[in-house]
């Protein structure tokens, strides 16, 4: 079984990811930044979801279907929502998102953090 089909796509990363978290950004570079990782859902059938060691939710209103998202695109998308939460006077459309999203936002940050530590030491911030 083919659980996942690979296709390459070329995403300009220097531009989306200049800039702090604390920054506000241009529309264009905000655009820039969303682009690395809005294609990162996807949809697998009940048969692929049941070989996945981490649970999945079924796909609203598509009872045969699973939603999958893979973290190095999930991940941005947190840290993002985030970054514009702390600017929400000029980010308002990050005050729809309620508790239990950011709560999961946090939460995958957070784990990420956890698993995949660097252990080298820090030279501090410049």
């Amino acid at each position: 079984m083919k659980a996942i089909e690979w296709k390459l796509n070329h995403r300009n990363f220097e531009r989306a990811i200049s800039g702090t978290l604390l920054d506000r950004h241009p529309p264009e570079l905000d655009a820039a930044r969303e682009d690395l990782y809005n294609f990162g859902v996807s949809r697998i059938t009940k048969e692929e979801a049941s070989h996945l060691v981490n649970y999945t939710y079924r796909l609203p209103g598509d009872e045969d279907h699973y939603v999958i998202e893979l973290d190095v695109f999930h991940q941005p998308h947190c840290l993002n929502m985030l970054r514009k939460a702390i600017n929400a006077d000029y980010y308002p459309e990050t005050n729809h998102f309620d508790a239990k999203h950011w709560s999961h936002c946090i939460e995958s940050i957070r784990q990420s953090l956890i698993c995949s530590a660097d252990v080298m030491p820090s030279c501090g911030s410049g």
